[in-house]
């Protein structure tokens, strides 16, 4: 499993993991408010290696992977179901960063893409950098 970090402009690591089939985020830090919340916040730059390295993961992940539009509740990245912890996260694209809640508040993980999803991350990510 290959992991890189990025440290966000008020000092919170998200941490980008991936294997065979899956992109998965996490954090050591605390939330940022409540118990699940998380508000990452990058510079330009920083949000820049994010998206670029996000895209290889995706890569690494599923070969060939293209971006789409999502179609279906199965491709909405908004939220996902963690079946081993049992709870919901969520995910939106923020000006420059990530807004995430994770699914349970004593594990490291934030949020963990299949491919449909990540298909449609892709997608607003492109977007949300085209619209810049």
């Amino acid at each position: 499993m290959q992991t890189k970090t990025f440290k966000d402009n008020k000092g919170l690591v998200l941490t980008i993991k991936n294997r065979k089939s899956a992109v998965i985020f996490e954090s050591d830090n605390e939330p940022t408010n409540g118990s699940f919340d998380y508000l990452f916040e990058f510079d330009d730059i920083t949000f820049n290696e994010l998206k670029t390295y996000i895209q290889i993961t995706a890569n690494e992940a599923w070969p060939n992977i293209a971006a789409k539009q999502c179609d279906s509740f199965g491709s909405d990245y908004f939220e996902y179901y963690d079946r081993y912890l049992d709870g919901n996260g969520y995910l939106a694209i923020a000006e420059n960063g990530l807004r995430l809640s994770k699914p349970f508040a004593k594990s490291n993980k934030l949020y963990q893409f299949n491919k449909k999803k990540m298909q449609s991350f892709l997608y607003d990510l492109e977007k949300k950098a085209i619209a810049k």
